[in-house]
């Protein structure tokens, strides 16, 4: 294209609002760290997929730690280049924690063939990016692990077909049970009373904020004594019997109500008969 241009000129950098880092993986560190160099207010897009190296760490952890007030975001496929280029219908995922950076993102394209669905799920999408192979008969909502091309645990999730293939809640291998969420619900918990003054005066407040507690695609809002459930992954629906019983010896509820009727994909809600629903 006519406005595209090849240029060494880092003095650009200076007066971009966005980049794009589109490098091989190993490079996406130094890259960042130019760019940031040249420009401390600019915004970034990584599209590079694969671990910033071979601990498993993820892009998107090391440039939280290094860069805190960074506005970046991470959009991967499944696209093919190829097919962008020629300006045949994609979609790919932006995801980003800054709600409003995605969504301006995905509206940037909004007139093009490539369609860009905005989403809070950094981690996921990182992950998803870097994933290669998935075992035969894996089914949507199964906890499963992911290992490195040299067979070394890089983290546990929940697997869901689509742009994020895995909804990644844990990075030490170990079992996940009835014991393991409930440590994860009480730290949220304790989290939430360290930080809000919770009393019979001040009682609403969100105790599972979903990829904010490494729990993505689950949230529980409380009401004093009222609890609602929304879920939007179907692996964490499948543990909601589990919670309930959780929640319910943590908090002194009266009722717990679940409303994802809405939230999850019309694929499960017609395949488990999915409703709102009192627990």
């Amino acid at each position: 294209p006519k406005n595209i241009y090849v240029s060494n000129d880092k003095n650009i950098l200076q007066e971009a609002d966005i980049v794009f880092i589109t490098t091989q993986s190993f490079r996406v560190q130094d890259a960042v760290n130019e760019v940031i160099l040249s420009n401390p207010n600019i915004k970034i897009i990584l599209t590079s997929k694969g671990f910033a190296n071979d601990k498993g760490e993820l892009f998107s952890e090391i440039i939280s730690k290094k860069y805190p007030n960074l506005t970046y975001g991470i959009l991967t496929g499944p696209t093919f280049a190829s097919e962008v280029a020629k300006n045949l219908p994609s979609a790919a995922i932006i995801a980003s924690d800054n709600e409003i950076f995605s969504k301006n993102i995905s509206t940037l394209f909004s007139n093009s063939c490539l369609r860009l669905y905005p989403s809070n799920d950094v981690i996921g999408a990182s992950v998803s990016g870097a994933i290669k192979n998935i075992e035969k008969d894996t089914k949507d909502g199964s906890i499963v692990e992911i290992f490195s091309n040299k067979e070394k645990y890089l983290a546990t999730g929940h697997y869901n077909q689509g742009n994020i293939s895995v909804r990644v809640f844990e990075f030490e291998r170990q079992e996940i049970n009835e014991d393991y969420w409930k440590k994860k619900i009480i730290k949220a918990y304790e989290q939430r009373i360290n930080t809000i003054e919770i009393s019979s005066t001040n009682n609403v407040y969100r105790l599972i904020h979903a990829e904010g507690d490494q729990m993505p695609g689950f949230i529980c809002d409380i009401y004093n004594k009222v609890a609602i459930f929304q879920f939007h992954s179907i692996g964490m629906w499948k543990h909601k019997n589990v919670f309930t019983k959780i929640i319910l010896e943590l908090l002194p509820l009266d009722v717990i109500y679940d409303k994802s009727e809405k939230t999850l994909p019309k694929i499960y809600i017609d395949e488990y008969k999915i409703q709102n629903s009192y627990l």
